[in-house]
């Protein structure tokens, strides 16, 4: 599950509508549907005032883990909430440029077999190009 299915799974679990959710973080209806697509990510500044607004937990709205919305006792401070969003962004990016690079072991190693089942060599392939 991507951040846009969860923004839409918190929306429609608090019988929101698009356009209610745009007017809370003045944008447009059409904003918050391309979020839930996935055809734009929200910035770290709109996803801090949609955890803010409604109280959702940075954690779970990046990631899916923990619970969707912060506990009302013991909630955390607005600073302790950015850092955590910095965090996670950190690890997120990570995270995928782990996942670049394990393509990229894969895509070698696939063409090297691709090479060697054709009993070819990297120069045939490359002198036709």
């Amino acid at each position: 599950m991507l951040i846009g299915d969860r923004l839409k799974k918190f929306r429609n679990y608090l019988k929101l509508t698009q356009r209610s959710v745009a007017e809370t973080l003045n944008c447009n209806q059409a904003t918050i549907a391309d979020y839930e697509k996935g055809r734009i990510l929200p910035s770290i500044k709109v996803l801090y005032n949609i955890t803010e607004n409604y109280n959702l937990d940075i954690n779970w709205l990046l990631t899916g883990k923990g619970e969707m919305f912060l506990a009302e006792s013991g909630e955390t401070s607005k600073d302790e909430r950015i850092m955590q969003l910095e965090n996670e962004i950190a690890k997120i990016k990570k995270d995928i440029s782990l996942l670049e690079k394990e393509n990229k072991e894969l895509n070698i190693e696939f063409f090297e077999r691709f090479l060697k089942f054709f009993n070819l060599k990297k120069e045939d392939i490359f002198a036709k190009i």
